[in-house]
């Protein structure tokens, strides 16, 4: 019951966040969107976001979400073709969804254990400028992001 529970409720994010990632807009811009999703999700309905975040590893292996609307497949997805787009200038596009996961879900988890005080979505700006330090991202109209 907890696995069909935690899997709807991944796969419905996972639609939203698909439908942004592969909507209009920058690279960059998609990815704030992306951003903006999720921590305002998480704080419109944090017992599900704290169950999701925390209940993670605890399903068998053979447990697996649909990989069309696994957000990690999809996070990794949307920075190669932002990659290959020339928009994200990170020479590995895998680690660079590694990190970016690791700068967008973390302050999340740490919100969920009570470690972290703030609403999340207080912390939006701060997140995406990080992100996008991390893949290199070329500002708009302008050369590369330092």
């Amino acid at each position: 019951m907890a696995w069909e529970l935690y899997k709807r409720e991944v796969e419905k994010l996972g639609a939203l966040l698909s439908d942004i990632l592969s909507g209009i807009g920058t690279y960059s811009e998609r990815l704030k969107q992306s951003i903006e999703l999720f921590y305002t999700s998480f704080d419109e309905d944090p017992k599900t976001f704290t169950f999701i975040l925390l209940s993670e590893y605890n399903f068998p292996p053979e447990s697996v979400v649909d990989p069309e609307f696994n957000p990690y497949n999809l996070v990794f997805n949307f920075i190669e073709e932002g990659v290959k787009a020339g928009e994200f200038n990170i020479q590995d596009p895998k680690l660079g969804g590694a990190m970016i996961q690791g700068l967008v879900l973390h302050p999340a988890k740490l919100k969920a254990s009570g470690r972290f005080e703030v609403k999340i979505k207080e912390k939006i700006i701060e997140v995406v400028e990080a992100c996008l330090r991390v893949l290199k991202a070329k500002k708009v109209g302008d050369k590369e992001r330092h």
